[in-house]
């Protein structure tokens, strides 16, 4: 998404030299925290393209859905690729990259379960504050070097579905050294 967004990448470029500059600076917790424009992109990536598009769970007691009693014991599937994209929750752009979508005043009219690439609940995964954390690191030190670039314009990606996300044209981006 950076590749096909330069200003967006422009965006996390600069708020990484205001936070740490080209100086050593990841090295605690709370520098990460201030990553806040890279979180936003980081999770509109995670909403259009999750990693685990479908979550399968089973039901721990009897519920009601829509009128129907779905019953102990059943297996659900839950297709989150959809649920991400869909305009109920996200508006009429629902197909739009757009990391606004996470600033705090957008999100607090969001379901909290239209948003699940670590599913949610009970069930959320255990390490989804380390995912976190780790994509700040990588994306903070690749952009502190370099830049990235494509030629693959967003309407003309087309992915797999088994079992995770996949962009089935590959080799697409260009790496770049920074110009300092």
């Amino acid at each position: 998404m950076l590749a096909m967004h330069k200003n967006i990448q422009k965006k996390v470029i600069e708020e990484i030299d205001s936070v740490v500059g080209m100086g050593d600076g990841l090295e605690d917790y709370e520098t990460l925290h201030k990553f806040t424009y890279m979180e936003m992109v980081i999770k509109e990536t995670m909403r259009l393209f999750p990693v685990l598009p479908v979550v399968a769970r089973e039901v721990t007691e009897d519920f009601e859905l829509d009128g129907c009693i779905i019953p102990e014991g059943t297996v659900l599937i839950l297709f989150s690729y959809g649920v991400h994209r869909n305009k109920k929750y996200w508006g009429a752009d629902a197909e739009c990259f757009k990391p606004s979508r996470f600033e705090p005043q957008n999100m607090k009219n969001i379901h909290q379960y239209a948003y699940i690439p670590f599913t949610g609940g009970p069930r959320l995964c255990i390490g989804w504050r380390y995912a976190m954390l780790l994509m700040k690191v990588y994306l903070a030190n690749f952009f502190r070097q370099y830049t990235v670039d494509t030629r693959l314009k967003y309407d003309e990606i087309t992915l797999s579905l088994a079992p995770s996300i996949t962009i089935d044209q590959k080799h697409m981006i260009t790496i770049k050294n920074r110009e300092l």
